[in-house]
Order: structure tokens, then C-alpha cells, then sequence
């Protein structure tokens, strides 16, 4: 059920806009969805990003973050006025740690790095590689 009294509709609403508090205005960037899944060998990162053309994204790796940054066009060719306006528009950024992706003891994504951009879907694979020991052995 809902809070207190209220009806569950009205929470479900709250719940709506709550999503759509990440999805920018005017001079904010807004946070694409994105899943995270890691393989046997490789970190999978899909990012969506539907009605942005491939010239409108950028992917890079500073540090130890990758970047997934770019701009939404907005839709106002034509249009007399907006009556509702969910879709994002305008910059958008989505920060990945690297340090920490892999589970397994030792394991790191390594230095190679691909991307496709196929009907609104950034896929970016990581291939895991194992770190090099931070421990010496002493004789």
C-alpha cells in the first residue's frame, strides 16, 4: 500500500517523477540507464542512449573511469509549444569506475577496450586481464 493514507497511485506518480530527476533541464546534465555485467573474460557496459546519432557520443578512459558523454538534440523544428516533455535532451555524462569491476581475486579489466553503437544501445566491452602481484615475495 501507499504512505500513510494516500492512495498507492500517488506514490507510484512520486515514483515517476523521481525517475525523471535524472534526466536533466536547463543547465544539467542528465545520467543515461546503463547495465553493467561481468563475464568469464570480459566487463559488458550498455549504456542506452535512444534518438542520439554516434556523431553526438563520446567514450573515454580518464584515469580510472570510463566516460560516456555526449548531447541529446533537442526536438523544437516546428513546434509551437511543448505540452509534455519526458525524453532527455540536451548533455548527458555517465561515469564507470574501473577499479573494482571484477570479482575474481587478481583480476582487473585490462587495456583493451571496444565499442558498438547499434539502435540506441552504447556497448562497451572490457577484456579482464589479472594484475600484476603488489606483493614481493622476500627470500
Amino acid at each position: 500500500m501507499g504512505k500513510g493514507n494516500a492512495p498507492p497511485w500517488a506514490e507510484m506518480a512520486g515514483l515517476g517523477a523521481a525517475n525523471r530527476a535524472d534526466r536533466g533541464g536547463v543547465g544539467r546534465c542528465w545520467v543515461p540507464a546503463a547495465d553493467v555485467l561481468e563475464c568469464a573474460d570480459r566487463v559488458v557496459i550498455v549504456v542506452e542512449l535512444p534518438g542520439i546519432s554516434l556523431e553526438d557520443v563520446t567514450v573515454e578512459v580518464r584515469g580510472q573511469d570510463l566516460w560516456v558523454h555526449g548531447t541529446a538534440p533537442g526536438r523544437t523544428e516546428g513546434v509551437v509549444r511543448h505540452h509534455v516533455v519526458e525524453r532527455a535532451v540536451g548533455p548527458f555524462a555517465r561515469r564507470f569506475a574501473l577499479a573494482g569491476l571484477c570479482a575474481g581475486a587478481g583480476e582487473s579489466v585490462g587495456g583493451e577496450i571496444s565499442a558498438v553503437f547499434r539502435g540506441g544501445l552504447l556497448t562497451v566491452t572490457l577484456l579482464k586481464s589479472r594484475s600484476a602481484r603488489r606483493r614481493i615475495p622476500v627470500d
